[in-house]
């Protein structure tokens, strides 16, 4: 199974940020503000933690482990 993330709403996004990423081959997928992470997002509200959350792959599918201090929403 093939996971893609995509943001919607990229009008504020600097061009230099990827809109979308692809899963792979990975095991995990490290999301957030913060430099060296497998996704890093401008955020310069600072709503988004530096590293906010991680998904990892696993027998049943993906999993979302949220590491932030202001949650993580989906939909």
């Amino acid at each position: 199974m093939k996971l893609r993330l995509t943001l919607e709403n990229t009008s504020d996004l600097p061009a230099s940020a990827p809109a979308s990423i692809e899963f792979g081959n990975r095991e995990s997928l490290s999301i957030g503000r913060a430099q060296g992470l497998d996704w890093t997002l401008p955020d310069p509200s600072q709503l988004m933690s530096g590293r906010h959350c991680e998904i990892r792959r696993s027998p049943e599918g993906y999993l979302l482990y949220d590491l932030s201090t202001n949650g993580t929403f989906i939909d």
